[in-house]
């Protein structure tokens, strides 16, 4: 309910002539401290929480390391892992959304990070090619190409439908040569398995840290999109938490879970 209120003020002619022109410190969440434009300054305490998934993020050992954060919105993450991973250490941040990529970019030019990470504009999937991905203009964190999730965000509210480009990490990582990631970050509202599908060559080799937010619209999808990514994280002989419970999954220890975040290692 306050975040719709917090939302709402955001999209408001004060919001979008005032608030979401200014530069504020961010007052919640993993990027707590640091600055970004058009965030809502004061108004974030209002907002404050500290949940399982940050808690558990804080205590991560991420020094030295490359990160892919793979929908990385407007970079909250993306700056703390930055900050995290110290100068021997990168940050590779996907992300469909132009006006994202951009706002990524200023928000690390703030806080002298923009050196740390490269910028993909770019969707991640199973393979190349493009798919239409639906989001909330003012609220990008729930964009989906999932369409299940897409339609149910269509009836709620008014979005945005954009074409955007799709690159499997297995190929984009041959292609462009970036270096390989000793952890990735997954949040892309519904799109995982997908996600999983594209680096199935990255997984067994390097077998990369993942930390992976769960999604779907219907419990019964939900429940899918958790069977198909355990079955591909033990394929390649991943253990995996679930973060929220506290209790780790196996093939003799079936999920209870439908959502939350899991860290598979």
């Amino acid at each position: 309910m306050l975040g719709k209120i917090l939302l709402k003020i955001k999209q408001s002619f004060f919001g979008k002539y005032f608030i979401n022109q200014r530069i504020s410190k961010i007052r919640h969440g993993i990027a707590k401290g640091f600055k970004r434009r058009g965030g809502l300054g004061l108004l974030g305490i209002l907002y404050d929480q500290e949940t399982p998934e940050i808690r558990f993020t804080k205590n991560l050992k991420l020094k030295d390391k490359v990160i892919y954060d793979i929908g990385a919105n407007f970079g909250a993450f993306t700056m703390y892992y930055a900050k995290r991973v110290g100068s021997n250490g990168h940050v590779v941040a996907f992300d469909p959304i132009p006006s994202n990529c951009d706002i990524i970019k200023e928000n690390l030019g703030l806080n002298g990070l923009l050196n740390k990470v490269t910028i993909v504009n770019k969707g991640v999937g199973a393979q190349y090619g493009t798919l239409n991905l639906t989001y909330q203009p003012g609220n990008t964190s729930t964009a989906s190409f999932n369409s299940d999730c897409a339609k149910a965000l269509s009836d709620n509210t008014h979005v945005e439908t954009i074409v955007s480009e799709i690159v499997p990490l297995d190929e984009f990582i041959r292609q462009q040569g970036t270096p390989l990631p000793n952890f990735i970050k997954i949040d892309v509202e519904g799109h995982e398995v997908e996600v999983l599908k594209g680096c199935l060559d990255l997984l067994g080799s390097k077998k990369p840290e993942l930390f992976i937010e769960l999604h779907g619209q219907s419990i019964t999808q939900k429940k899918e999109i958790v069977q198909k990514t355990l079955e591909i994280l033990f394929k390649f002989g991943y253990k995996v938490l679930h973060i929220e419970s506290e209790t780790f999954v196996d093939n003799n220890n079936p999920p209870s879970f439908v959502s939350g975040h899991i860290y598979a290692h």
